[in-house]
């Protein structure tokens, strides 16, 4: 039987005070806060919000239950979050994630191997909405 879970622990990344600001305003200030020290921005913090690091750690737990069930699972969250998960999953560092994107109901698919590594079958798909008509860009109009 399948179960469904809801977990908090897989929302999108706390933003704080920059909570509704414009995507385009909001990468600006994100590109901002890179330093010598943290090329990628994974430990900066916004103001009343979370960093990378702070969401590799609280999805952590929920990979590590997956990964010792072995047994198949769906994960359904944001595109930020899912970057870091992607990232973890996949066995790589968490300055990876900045390397995936994810379109708005893209499906991503992992088997696991004979050696219980993770393998990407396919990546941001949308194979399944080729039929639907939909709006496409943003409701903030910014184009991710």
């Amino acid at each position: 039987d399948a179960q469904i879970d809801q977990r908090r622990d897989l929302r999108e990344r706390a933003m704080g005070e920059w909570e509704g600001m414009l995507f385009r305003d909001l990468r600006r200030k994100l590109l901002d806060s890179r330093t010598i020290d943290d090329p990628f921005g994974l430990k900066f913090q916004p103001p009343g919000g979370e960093s990378i690091s702070e969401i590799a750690k609280r999805v952590k737990p929920i990979l590590d239950e997956i990964l010792e069930a072995k047994l198949d699972a769906v994960i359904v969250s944001h595109g930020g979050a899912l970057s870091v998960i992607l990232a973890q999953l996949v066995g790589q560092e968490i300055a990876s994630a900045r390397s995936f994107k994810f379109s708005n109901a893209s499906v991503t698919e992992l088997a696991r191997n004979d050696w219980n590594v993770f393998v990407i079958e396919s990546y941001n798909c949308l194979a399944h909405m080729s039929d639907i008509k939909s709006l496409q860009g943003s409701f903030d109009g910014s184009n991710r």
